[in-house]
């Protein structure tokens, strides 16, 4: 019986002994996982037996099982061997469809790019989503890593050139010729790829063509680009913005592109202003011809003097040998001619209020000018007349309604002076000095102030003068030689300017009882030889001189070198003048043409023309008289002064008070003080009160305001100037209750244009564009049913073909975008060129930058795994690709796993279903790529357990030796 008992202990032995060297063996195998043998003594006993006395039978082995710990991770060279740090194997997909699992991560790709073991074992993966999630919902399919791209090229459908072209290059005139270097400075080659993958080799060769001028400030290069040896040609293409938003030009050379013109329509008052009319066939221009910007001139028409004579004395300085206007009655001065500006009625201008004016000396060209400008300025304005129906009676004589100035020479010691307002008017009237009708009496200020210095001179008053002062709205009475001086009216009610020529002072009835003239201050005497007397707020309040549609503001009248220049105060299409003598009734039946006019300004009339004919208008082919047309262009803007909020509510009543109604207002260089009128308004009434007062300003030459809009839009006020030039000037400040204070001041703007020249061909055929059915833009000299007749406001503009432009300081002005090639035919699509980069320096050519966006099939560069099992690919054509995610599988008892030789094992019922999941997720290790996991034997270990195996052997082995002589002692005591 100790025979067999000792043959299992060497059983045993030799079965650790075989599992220790199978361990030692595949100490250098990857991923191998140890075994350990686990033995259990054999014990058999009978029913009747008493197990005490009964003695074991040896010994069983009961299982081999691996130690899954960690094994050691070795580094490799080769980016698919893959090595697990934690739990988890690698899930294998055999060639008949089993399922293999690993810890052994050498792989290789075999010839259908599947990631593959030594054994032809496909890892197994999974797709991944946007976010490079793993898709289980998906089935497990082996990794595949394709060496290649298949259809993922890019077309090239963008080339950036960046060059520094050399700005001392002489053009070349000679025809262009790849095959002749002289015909060219410079050439560029790059590989671009077509529609399909295909590689052409583009060669771009540049000429310079134009040297900047005076007249031309810009260096002109052309570009000549070839394809496969094949010339391409720049289709044409419409000019855009940097975000390719499409330019439209007008006939002004204004630009604006599609969404501009698109949303002024929509929100413009004159919409048809903006409208791009889609005509069949457009006028050819291009982009690169626009010049520079000409500021906008009114229109202007020049006038001579009749003879020589006049044109010398008026062209010197006044003086001595000045023209002499003191002779000449006021009916000679008063219509020398008849002007019409932008379109509006006729209105006579003269210099009547010169007559007389015997201190002034000889008057020259220059003066003439300044108080014909002044004097237009008012008659085109909107100022009014002085009403005086209180001075006359129902049947049109005088009212006897006078005007008393008393002289003081001391003490009970005066003389009274009566003048009787309507009949002095009345007077004057028969001279023909002073024009109005007796059923609605109403003169001018100049008028009335010749009125009552007429009456002073007829009186023998040789030391009182009475003026109008335009700048403080008054009536001064001078004095001289005196101490002191009253003005008292022929009641106590009837004081000068209160009903005597209603003048309204209060603004409301035009009577304040008790006012006198000796009661209000008067104004410092220059010297204590004159004596002063201001009548103030003597505002007209009859009708307007020119109604609303007729009044212009801004007329300008110049002399130089013998001429007179009268020009409108727009610019544009708009701007006219039109000036005519004027014709005077001699007898009712003959007219004749103002003879002092005809003298002065040389505007010949014949009785036997209409007036039109008559007439010298801005139009060089009909008028024989020197003259410039009106520049076109658009109009120019006036000043726009806009206010702040309000610090009061506009939308309800508020009050001017003392605090609040100061407004200091310039314009144009006049400016004034305004005290605004006391009381309770609304916004309407408000504004409408500002802006008559603005209106009124002047300043001591007589320069008047008129046509400044005060209005009331989006909560604050908006001050609007009347004239339109970049003198143009406008400041307001007030109180903050109107949103006055610290207001900026605005200044106008005269407009600009540019002159538009058609392309042509040649010398002189006109280029038309039109577009295909593609919508590409085609050129041609046929004209089709282009009408010159009706040409839209808005057409676009054209990129001229391969051409760069730059300027004289080397910057690139055209194109600003991309020039698109007519390449399909050759590459199957169309190439962009981006020259934004180039340049034009004093220096060698180079190529400062050069990229394209093609690029053909890839090559497998390379191969990224992470750590959490992402498979990323680069391809040589600067591609990545996301192949997929490689998952891991655990078991619930990994002991329980059966080997299939190759550092595999099966899953079995002892180990349970295999568990997916992500690397680095719960329960799952990660993947650390470019290394593999080594065995985990303990080389010692197993060499302690292969001594302690063999001494097990070794006693055994004894017992049976031992078992074997106590079994022949017997054998030989029976012998």
């Amino acid at each position: 019986m100790s025979f067999y008992t000792s043959l299992t202990g060497l059983n045993a032995a030799t079965t650790e002994l075989s599992v220790t060297s199978n361990n030692i063996a595949n100490s250098a195998t990857a991923g191998f996982k140890r075994s350990s043998a686990s033995f259990g003594d054999i014990f058999a006993t009978s029913p009747l037996q008493r197990a005490s006395a009964v003695v074991g039978q040896g010994v069983a082995l009961k299982e081999i099982s691996q130690e899954f710990s960690q094994g050691f991770v070795q580094f490799s060279s080769n980016s698919l061997d893959l090595a697990i740090t934690g739990d988890g194997f690698f899930p294998l997909q055999s060639s008949d469809g089993s399922r293999v699992y690993t810890r052994n991560g050498s792989f290789m790709l075999n010839e259908q790019n599947q990631m593959v073991n030594s054994a032809g074992q496909a890892l197994l993966s999974l797709p991944v989503d946007s976010t490079n999630k793993a898709d289980f919902s998906q089935p497990p399919s082996a990794l595949s890593i394709p060496r290649q791209t298949v259809s993922e090229f890019r077309a090239t459908t963008e080339v950036e050139l960046g060059l520094n072209l050399p700005s001392n290059a002489e053009p070349i005139t000679a025809n262009f010729n790849p095959n002749k270097p002289e015909t060219y400075h410079r050439t560029t080659s790059l590989t671009v790829y077509g529609a399909s993958g295909s590689q052409h080799l583009a060669t771009i060769y540049y000429v310079k063509t134009q040297n900047a001028t005076a007249d031309t400030p810009e260096n002109k290069w052309q570009t000549h680009v070839y394809l496969d040896g094949q010339r391409v040609d720049s289709e044409l293409i419409q000019a855009t913005d940097s975000g390719g938003d499409q330019f439209f030009v007008n006939k002004y050379g204004e630009l604006k592109t599609a969404s501009e013109l698109e949303f002024l329509q929509k929100n413009s008052t004159n919409s048809s202003e903006y409208l791009v009319t889609q005509g069949t066939v457009y006028r050819k221009y291009s982009f690169d011809k626009l010049d520079e910007a000409i500021q906008s001139t009114p229109a202007t028409v020049s006038i001579s003097s009749a003879n020589e004579t006049t044109r010398q004395q008026l062209s010197l300085a006044g003086g001595e040998s000045g023209f002499d206007l003191s002779a000449a009655s006021r009916s000679e001065l008063r219509d020398m001619l008849s002007l019409s500006v932008d379109g509006s009625s006729y209105v006579s201008l003269g210099l009547e209020h010169l007559a007389g004016t015997v201190n002034m000396g000889a008057v020259s060209g220059q003066t003439i000018a300044t108080e014909l400008t002044r004097i237009a300025n008012e008659r085109f304005g909107d100022g009014r007349k002085f009403d005086m129906s209180d001075y006359f009676n129902a049947d049109g004589t005088s009212s006897n309604t006078t005007m008393q100035l008393t002289r003081n020479y001391g003490l009970d010691d005066e003389s009274t002076i009566e003048l009787d307002v309507g009949q002095l008017l009345l007077d004057q009237q028969a001279f023909g000095n002073v024009v109005f009708d007796t059923t609605d009496p109403q003169v001018s200020y100049e008028e009335l102030v010749f009125a009552l210095n007429a009456g002073l001179d007829a009186a023998g008053v040789t030391d009182i003068e009475i003026a109008y002062n335009l700048a403080r709205k008054g009536l001064t009475i001078t004095q001289t030689g005196e101490e002191t001086l009253h003005v008292t009216s022929s009641t106590a009610e009837s004081a000068f300017g209160i009903p005597v020529i209603d003048l309204e002072l209060d603004g409301t009835t035009g009577k304040v009882a008790g006012t006198k003239l000796d009661e209000v201050p008067s104004v410092p005497p220059a010297d204590r030889d004159l004596a002063i007397k201001l009548l103030g707020n003597v505002v007209p309040k009859g009708d307007l001189i020119l109604p609303a549609r007729d009044q212009r503001y801004g007329i300008q009248i110049t002399y130089f070198d013998g001429k007179f220049n009268i020009s409108s105060g727009t610019t544009g299409d708009a701007s006219s003048i039109a000036v005519r003598n004027i014709l005077t009734a001699s007898d009712g039946v003959t007219k004749s043409a103002n003879e002092l006019g005809l003298q002065l300004f040389g505007l010949e009339y014949d009785s036997a023309l209409s007036d039109a004919e008559n007439t010298i208008k801005v139009d060089p082919e009909t008028s024989a008289i020197a003259n410039r047309p009106a520049v076109r262009g658009t109009a120019s803007t006036p000043a726009i002064v806009i206010g702040n909020q309000m610090g009061v509510d506009p939308n309800a009543p508020f009050s001017v008070t003392a605090d609040n109604r100061n407004l200091t207002v310039i314009v144009d260089n006049i400016s004034a003080q305004i005290e605004l009128d006391l009381g309770d308004y609304q916004i309407g009434d408000f504004t409408d009160m500002v802006e008559e007062k603005i209106n009124l300003m002047a300043d001591n030459v007589g320069r008047q305001v008129s046509g400044v809009k005060v209005d009331f839009d989006l909560g604050v006020i908006r001050f609007t100037g009347a004239t339109a030039t970049d003198d143009s000037f406008l400041q307001v400040a007030g109180s903050a209750d109107f949103g006055l204070e610290d207001v900026d001041s605005a200044f106008g703007q005269t407009s600009t244009y540019i002159e538009l020249d058609p392309d042509t061909q040649g010398a002189s055929t006109p280029l038309y564009v039109f577009q295909d059915r593609n919508g590409t833009w085609i050129e041609t000299t046929d004209k089709q049913d282009f009408d010159e007749n009706d040409i839209p406001q808005w057409r676009p503009i054209f990129l001229d073909k391969g051409e760069l432009t730059f300027n004289t300081s080397g910057t690139l002005v055209s194109p600003v975008n991309r020039v698109t090639l007519a390449s399909s035919e050759i590459t199957g699509n169309q190439i962009n060129l981006d020259y934004a980069a180039s340049t034009q320096f004093n220096s060698p050519f180079a190529v400062l930058s050069q990229s394209q966006n093609g690029a053909p099939e890839g090559d497998l560069v390379g191969v990224n795994i992470g750590e959490d099992g992402l498979v990323v690919a680069s391809y040589s054509n600067g591609s990545q690709k996301s192949l997929g995610k490689i998952i891991l599988a655990n078991f619930a008892t990994p002991k329980g796993l059966r080997q299939v030789g190759n550092s595999g094992f099966v899953a079995s019922s002892e180990s349970g279903e295999a568990r997916q999941g992500e690397p680095g997720s719960a329960g799952f290790g990660t993947i650390r790529a470019g290394a593999t996991e080594r065995s985990n034997v303990d080389l010692t270990a197993e060499l302690v357990n292969l001594i302690t195996a063999q001494r097990n052997f070794q006693a055994n082995a004894k017992a049976i030796e031992t078992s074997s002589t106590l079994t022949s002692t017997i054998i030989n005591m029976r012998s």
